[in-house]
């Protein structure tokens, strides 16, 4: 409790230890990149730990998607885009620190300036359909939802309820394909 009371005193300092904290789990992240993949042995947690490490890197693409068709086609679909949502979504939260510490280096850029437009005009729903569709500029949404000031709770259900959608939908569409191939699984 005290400790919550000290990060609420000092903003800036927690602002920075959040940022500092995106950094270098971003840079785990990349260094550990090509073990990623080798999670998927470990079943349902493996796509979980997938989903979220991938999402917690900031700008740079992730197995994600992969890895999800094609749990939906080894798993029970519904629970790995369940779960790939999650993950996701709390791996985005990544982005929306970095937004939060005020630190956005990109916002000169144009892409950041048309989605930080979107993002505040529409907040909530425009959070939601950008991680509906999968796009490789969802990070500027966290970003700019973060810098924005939109709640942790708005970002998160926002984010959670459009990537479940999404990868609910993914997993199905490897499902079908797996039974397409004549492949077991989908369970």
């Amino acid at each position: 409790m005290k400790l919550l009371k000290y990060f609420k005193k000092h903003k800036k300092l927690t602002r920075y230890l959040g940022l500092l904290f995106v950094i270098i789990l971003s840079s785990v992240i990349i260094y550990f990149r090509e073990n990623l993949a080798s999670l998927e042995k470990f079943g349902y947690t493996g796509i979980f730990l997938i989903s979220l490490l991938g999402s917690a890197t900031v700008i740079l693409p992730a197995p994600t998607l992969v890895v999800t068709f094609v749990g939906g086609g080894i798993f029970n679909p519904f629970i790995v885009g369940l779960l790939s949502g999650t993950g996701a979504a709390l791996g985005e939260l990544t982005g929306y620190i970095v937004g939060l510490s005020g630190q956005t280096m990109i916002e000169k850029h144009k892409t950041y300036k048309k989605i930080s437009g979107f993002v505040h005009k529409h907040s909530f729903s425009g959070i939601f359909l950008l991680a509906l569709v999968p796009n490789p500029f969802f990070d500027v949404a966290g970003i700019t939802a973060g810098a924005a000031g939109l709640s942790a709770k708005q970002f998160l259900t926002a984010t959670w309820l459009g990537k479940t959608i999404r990868f609910i939908l993914i997993s199905y569409l490897g499902a079908g394909s797996f039974k397409i191939l004549g492949l077991s699984g989908g369970g």
